[in-house]
């Protein structure tokens, strides 16, 4: 009974020792979460510090490189494909005047034979009718008549006549000559062969489509303003260069803005504006890339150039303000150029310091106007 006793007396003084030991460790934890609770937690809020300042803008905007001819060349007669050139294949490159194809030409070698006898047999006839007309003056002035002899009796209308077969005659040899030339098939320009129509042995006839020649090195770009863009276009954008990058932001080359502007797009319901490439070739630049154009805007003093991300869906900009907390305010104007935007300032003084507004550079939904922010330069990360 009495070890009974005793190992009851152990096991409530462990107990105790237990519950004392618990009290003493959950103490500072507790005092710790309290005196960390009354420490207040402000959020944290990146900024720019910006001044405002003379700004020019800049339009970007994309288009396609087109080049500026692009031409599916037609057969001008009739008859069979007796040679191709090693370069009438698609994808090659050829000269202006090269000569792609060659068409029989027996036909036209004789009409142009004929028109030369013809010319000839005419040039006889003129010859021999300004020989009657002489022959008749001659008499008429000595048969003694006073008045003046008649046309006819010159035979003047039989001299115009053949001066008119001449000419007639002449016509037609050039077109003889025309239609034997259309059968060798030439390069109206320099450029690359997109694509081929006919083949060796082949009879085509006239209107025939034969090969399609792109022309590769005078190139266009096409790009479309909307109204506001088009507004805030240099006066002076006629004959500028316009620096040209591609879809990775290097730089490509130069082109020339050259017109455009004189009405809208039935279709898009915006200004198209119309670039052209530089003719000395530039690597990067080809036919069917798409590329961004950066056009000249006006200049807007005054201005604050901010990131594009700190310009919210409402258009709203928010401000860090001296005492650190945040106002929000809506730009009277603004202008996106690139990933930036060009706006307004706000009207209230005390919101900047020394010059400088601190602008909020990513606005959250939690933002409130009044609300004490922990501003971080974003420049100092």
């Amino acid at each position: 009974m009495r070890q009974f006793l005793l190992r009851g007396f152990y096991l409530l003084l462990a107990i105790g020792f237990f519950f004392v030991a618990l009290i003493v460790i959950e103490e500072p934890v507790a005092t710790s979460s309290v005196e960390r609770d009354s420490r207040p937690l402000l959020p944290l809020v990146s900024y720019v510090e910006i001044a405002p300042d003379l700004h020019r803008s800049e339009i970007s905007v994309y288009g396609e490189l087109l080049p500026r001819w692009d031409v599916t060349i037609k057969a001008q007669v009739n008859g069979e494909v007796t040679d191709l050139s090693p370069q009438f294949e698609a994808g090659a490159m050829v000269k202006q005047g090269t000569v792609l194809m060659t068409i029989e030409d027996t036909r036209y070698q004789a009409e142009l034979t004929q028109a030369e006898l013809s010319v000839a047999q005419a040039e006889l006839e003129l010859w021999q009718a300004k020989e009657k007309t002489e022959l008749a003056r001659k008499d008429w002035a000595r048969s003694g008549f006073k008045k003046k002899p008649s046309d006819l009796a010159l035979f003047l209308p039989q001299l115009s006549l053949s001066e008119h077969s001449l000419q007639s005659a002449k016509r037609q040899l050039q077109l003889a000559q025309r239609h034997l030339s259309y059968t060798q098939v030439q390069a109206p320009f320099g450029g690359l062969v997109t694509e081929r129509f006919v083949g060796l042995g082949q009879l085509v006839f006239e209107g025939d489509p034969i090969v399609r020649l792109l022309d590769h090195r005078h190139l266009m770009l096409k790009v479309s303003l909307n109204e506001e863009q088009w507004k805030n276009l240099s006066s002076q954008w006629q004959d500028q260069t316009v620096p040209l990058f591609g879809t990775n932001h290097q730089f490509l080359g130069n082109a020339k803005a050259v017109r455009g502007g004189h009405r809208m797009d039935e279709e898009t319901r915006q200004y198209p504006l119309y670039l052209e490439i530089d003719t000395q070739p530039q690597a990067g630049l080809i036919p069917g890339r798409f590329v961004r154009a950066q056009l000249p805007g006006k200049n807007k003093p005054g201005t604050l150039r901010i990131p594009q991300g700190a310009l919210t869906r409402e258009g709203l900009v928010w401000v860090v303000t001296p005492d650190n907390t945040l106002r929000s305010y809506s730009p009277e104007e603004v202008v996106f150029d690139g990933d930036q935007a060009l706006v307004s300032p706000p009207k209230e003084d005390d919101w900047f310091s020394d010059g400088r507004l601190r602008v909020a550079t990513t606005p959250l939904a939690f933002y409130l106007t009044g609300l004490s922010v922990q501003p971080v330069n974003r420049a100092e990360g």
